[in-house]
């Protein structure tokens, strides 16, 4: 490994930095990136060329987490508060989920005498159960897996994070102060990264917002070790951390003591969902837990948050089951053959490919960000299309960025990545303007100069060009083509 990151360096990655170092940026490929950011992303290009393994996956996630922080050492009004840790007991947490598939699980248990929901040994109508047709008349609520991965002695885990809040300055006198809170969910595939390698667009975001912003940054359990559903539980026990600090499943500190409060709880009308790849994966799929497994078994009903952020969704196989040879579990515990069977119903669930499902209904405004050259932009497509459908009384958007990958919004060099995090604030506010009473009866109306037309499936379909403007309209291939592929699961399939 070290002697091709050698030989790559030297004979590939030198000349051609040194090469194009002398020619003008051009608007499709920005080649004047400052010095410092071009040799870093040469780096991470070379390690990331021979990743074959977790270990080497986390490698990488090692240097760009050592790396990309830097960037907030200069960044002024932000204030960062590192090292959340709340013990969280997973029976009560899961209380609701629990209750609302009791029936469903019973039925399951009625139907048939060879009927098993043991990991080891798993029946093929439970994992058939995980997979039900979502339309028609013999619809069903998809059944969820237990958790496989690892819980401490007391059957608890430590939901972690860090804070980050916009601070006020003297330019900032006249505007107001902002109550907006933040649920944000990092990228990397459910296995790497962390909060401090997304610290710096995730700063940035909070001043774009405005001052008195602040963002919860989830370090969510990832694969191999905590293979899904454990992230959507961390989501949701944050999503309880921030509303109701005082919650029973927080009834312990990192520590075993009784818990204290971190914060005062958090208006869920000023709450904002999001995350980017893997992370905005994990925010649809919050939402659609609290809408589909918490809210049917909880009274009173919990408010949902006002508004979602999905920027570039991903998911991953080693979020399903777990590598074998990294984090052996009951779901792999028989080899590749046990992984695949578990992977073949999983990767059908809901929770784990949103963009795939019919029934999507329960979100409120969605914003939806992808970039042409995105590897996953006909999924963002197909699920904004969807969302549009399911939620015809909600605002749902997507932004189609010209020439950017996938989570373009992290290279802060890139103009477009300060267009997206200022796109982000605009619609926020202009969420909370639509679905939060007292915000808007003391502000004026913040949408009036953005592109907002709407197609017949109720979805705000916006382009954005290089230099930040926006046209409408929907430039990618037929949607009819993409439902053909990735049909949802109906009456026919049962």
């Amino acid at each position: 490994m070290a002697v091709w990151v050698m030989v790559r360096l030297h004979m590939m990655e030198l000349p051609f930095l040194i090469v194009t170092r002398f020619r003008r940026a051009t608007m499709h490929h920005p080649l004047g990136w400052p010095w410092w950011w071009t040799i870093t992303m040469g780096l991470a290009r070379i390690v990331g060329t021979q990743v074959g393994s977790v270990g080497q996956m986390r490698f990488t996630g090692l240097f760009l987490e050592a790396v990309l922080p830097l960037q907030t050492l200069l960044m002024r009004n932000i204030q960062v508060k590192r090292n959340i840790h709340v013990k969280v007991q997973l029976d009560v947490l899961l209380r609701p989920e629990r209750a609302t598939l009791a029936e469903l699980r019973q039925a399951l248990r009625n139907k048939s005498a060879g009927y098993s929901d043991d990991p080891m040994n798993p029946s093929q109508e439970y994992l058939a159960s995980m997979h039900p047709p979502v339309t028609g008349p013999s619809a069903r609520l998809p059944n969820l897996p237990e958790e496989v991965g690892h819980l401490d002695k007391d059957g608890t885990f430590t939901l972690k994070g860090e804070w980050i809040e916009a601070t006020a300055v003297a330019d900032d006198k006249h505007r107001p102060r902002s109550n907006t809170v933040i649920l944000y969910f990092h990228g990397g595939g459910h296995a790497f990264l962390s909060p401090a390698s997304h610290r710096d667009f995730v700063c940035r975001l909070a001043r774009d917002v405005g001052p008195g912003t602040r963002v919860f940054s989830v370090d969510y359990r990832m694969a191999p070790e905590h293979p899904f559903p454990a992230a959507i539980h961390d989501a949701f026990a944050a999503y309880l951390y921030l509303t109701e600090p005082g919650h029973e499943a927080f009834a312990l500190d990192s520590l075993g003591n009784k818990k204290r409060n971190h914060h005062a709880p958090v208006d869920p009308r000023d709450l904002v969902v999001g995350g980017d790849s893997a992370g905005g994966n994990l925010a649809a799929a919050l939402m659609l837990y609290l809408t589909n497994y918490v809210q049917p078994a909880t009274e009173p009903k919990y408010v949902m948050p006002h508004a979602a952020l999905l920027l570039s969704m991903n998911f991953a196989a080693n979020y399903l089951c777990g590598e074998v040879e990294t984090a052996p579990n009951p779901r792999n515990a028989l080899g590749k053959e046990r992984s695949w069977e578990w992977y073949h119903h999983l990767a059908q669930h809901p929770l784990v490919a949103p963009a795939h499902h019919a029934d999507v209904s329960g979100f409120t405004s969605t914003l939806i960000h992808t970039g042409t050259h995105d590897r996953l932009v006909d999924d963002s497509r197909l699920l904004a299309h969807r969302l549009g459908l399911a939620n015809p009384e909600a605002l749902t958007r997507i932004e189609n960025y010209q020439d950017m990958v996938h989570v373009h919004q992290l290279v802060s060099v890139l103009p477009s990545a300060h267009v997206a995090s200022k796109n982000i604030a605009r619609f926020i506010e202009r969420s909370q303007y639509l679905h939060h009473g007292d915000y808007a009866a003391s502000r004026p109306r913040p949408d009036k100069d953005m592109v907002k037309d709407k197609s017949a499936d109720n979805v705000e379909w916006v382009t954005i060009n290089l230099l930040g403007k926006e046209s409408a309209g929907d430039k990618g291939g037929p949607m009819s083509l993409l439902k053909m592929i990735w049909p949802p699961n109906d009456d026919k399939e049962d």
